[in-house]
């Protein structure tokens, strides 16, 4: 089939358009936390190495749905609003985690532990992280 030329510039200029990032594709993101937070807002240096691959299972044209993210060599099941997050997954019986791509080279990285051990209240930490992002 043949396209005329003004239909066939339509669709080259789509496929130019389209992002990057597909279902199927990789990002890569080799973080460093910058700053780490406890829920109170208590905050400190960090130099906390993450070494974070997002891998899209079953996403619909928003990037919303199933994604798999590993952290340091560990792969965890998680849901995503968009292709910038947030991601979150859970760790064990209590511990989720959220992670939120913030700009094109940060992010936001939240570890909450809601234990139920009667006498203290859950808690969580917060890290900000400088990121090089690849695909």
């Amino acid at each position: 089939m043949k396209l005329p030329v003004p239909l066939l510039s339509l669709a080259v200029a789509g496929l130019a358009a389209m992002p990057a990032w597909c279902e199927g594709a990789r990002m890569m993101l080799d973080c460093t936390a910058v700053t780490s937070c406890t829920q109170t807002g208590t905050c400190n240096e960090a130099s906390r190495p993450y070494a974070i691959t997002i891998a899209p299972q079953d996403i619909d044209v928003d990037g919303a749905g199933s994604y798999a993210i590993t952290i340091s060599e560990t792969s965890h099941d998680a849901k995503g609003f968009a292709r910038t997050g947030p991601f979150h997954w859970q760790v064990g019986d209590y511990g989720l985690h959220t992670l939120t791509l913030t700009g094109e080279a940060t992010a936001l990285m939240i570890r909450q532990d809601t234990t139920p051990n009667g006498t203290v209240a859950p808690r969580a930490d917060i890290d900000f992280l400088q990121c090089e992002v690849t695909f």
